[in-house]
């Protein structure tokens, strides 16, 4: 599953250039946009507060590949029940 800035922001509720600023260490977000953040990504909000840009986004990579991997393994058990 890929996912894009502009997904995460708009799901955090925030625009795509605050997230930029957030994720190259320029602004920190408040505990209620990290909560949304941290929502939207699958992630801990105090990552968001206290994390690196490289920290935030291996984290959004890891969550976002094991949910692929997840709905992956899935979608193949449904399919190996179908031929049942």
């Amino acid at each position: 599953m890929k996912v894009n800035q502009s997904e995460i922001a708009k799901k955090a509720k925030i625009s795509p250039a605050m997230l930029s600023l957030i994720l190259s260490g320029k602004k920190r977000p408040s505990w209620t946009t990290a909560k949304n953040l941290a929502v939207a990504t699958g992630t801990d909000p105090v990552l968001w507060i206290d994390g690196s840009g490289d920290q935030i986004r291996e984290a959004i990579v890891e969550h976002f590949n094991l949910r692929k991997n997840v709905l992956s393994e899935n979608r193949q058990s449904m399919q190996v029940h179908k031929m049942d």
